[in-house]
């Protein structure tokens, strides 16, 4: 191992939180694109005109899921040899943490020490003989998946040193940083194009100081669910819906912001936005079907003339589109056949008597 003397390594890991770490730390799991980049001082990605100094390196994931990686090795660390010490990780972060140990070309063998399950690592192309080389055991095994081998294999650590940093200050109340690629992960839109000239591929950058600043005009409860979900569709697997992590009064400003920066419809869906958001923001059925949403994904617009469909225990989704009010019912079960579940757009739930529909005379809902 290399000797590094009193040098640390600053993290800015997503412009959120700054943590500072031992380069040591990252060589106790093995040889890994992170052991990589500290192991020797000549390296290209050290700065060594200071032997004192510390080294600068900017991670573009979010703290939610890198630092999870830091506790485990300090853990891991400490432990015995070959002991499995289970990462303490949120559940909805879990996948991106194991793509991205896979992206940091953490061995196998590290990686079922971390406690990650062999269903967990079949479902991302490797092979049941992978898997007994790194330690599992049969009985840990599931039945044989006949799925195609999906191994990542891009390099996030490039021969040359990466110099775009993009600052961007989120309606005055945050500032973060970030590669400027990460605002084109997710097709052509109004920040990629914006962007386009600042872009270098990777989410590493060892130098702190921002190359541009950008000042965006929403609310940091609104444009850091984008932000998030953008990391975490890169490092997914290809065209797998990710959902959007946003607090639900925040949701539809965000649906809002999202179609006012051109993100296509396609990813719109892939971010989780419920084909019945879109209608209500103008957006045609055939768009939708076109964006790759399913006929059972759609709701039917009803005519307050049509007859009620058959069946119980309906769900009355109200909204607008172009002034033009939508009526749409889904199965709901468990409710009681005399209940009706409405949802007012997208917003609230409610549930109400049909009798409730009655008691002003006649009106389109009592006729449906």
């Amino acid at each position: 191992m290399a000797e590094h003397g009193t040098r640390r390594i600053r993290l800015d890991i997503g412009g959120e939180e700054v943590v500072v770490v031992s380069p040591d730390l990252f060589c106790v799991a093995g040889k890994n694109r992170l052991s990589d980049m500290t192991a020797r001082c000549d390296d290209p990605f050290a700065r060594c005109d200071d032997a004192q100094s510390d080294w600068e390196v900017f991670v573009d994931y979010s703290p939610e899921v890198f630092v999870p990686l830091l506790n485990w090795l300090r853990h891991f660390r400490d432990s015995e040899r070959d002991e499995v010490i289970d990462v303490a990780v949120e559940p909805r972060y879990r996948p991106p943490f194991i793509r991205m140990m896979i992206f940091l070309s953490y061995g196998l063998h590290f990686i079922r020490l971390a406690g990650i399950k062999a269903g967990e690592l079949l479902d991302r192309g490797y092979s049941h003989e992978d898997l007994l080389d790194a330690g599992f055991e049969d009985s840990e095994l599931p039945a044989p998946v006949l799925a195609e081998a999906r191994q990542r294999k891009g390099s996030i650590i490039p021969d040359k040193l990466r110099t775009k940093i993009l600052q961007v200050d989120i309606g005055g109340q945050k500032t973060i940083t970030v590669s400027p690629d990460l605002f084109g992960v997710a097709g052509e839109n109004r920040l990629s194009k914006l962007l386009a000239g600042y872009c270098d591929p990777g989410p590493w950058n060892v130098e702190s100081a921002p190359d541009m600043k950008l000042f965006v005009d929403y609310s940091p409860e609104v444009f850091m669910p984008l932000v998030d979900w953008l990391r975490r569709f890169r490092d997914s697997q290809r065209d797998r819906r990710v959902c959007m992590l946003v607090e639900q009064p925040y949701r539809a400003p965000l649906i809002r912001m999202m179609i006012s920066l051109s993100f296509e419809l396609w990813y719109l869906r892939l971010a989780d936005i419920r084909a019945v958001e879109l209608l209500e923001r103008g957006y045609g059925h055939e768009s939708l079907l076109d964006a790759g949403f399913q006929e059972t994904e759609l709701p039917r617009i009803l005519d307050p003339e049509d007859e009620m469909p058959s069946g119980d225990n309906l769900e009355l989704c109200i909204g607008s589109r172009n002034d033009v009010s939508l009526y749409s019912l889904y199965p709901t079960p468990g409710l009681p056949e005399d209940v009706l579940r409405i949802n007012i757009g997208g917003q609230k739930l409610v549930a109400v008597s049909l009798e409730l529909l009655n008691v002003a005379g006649e009106n389109k809902l009592s006729v449906m």
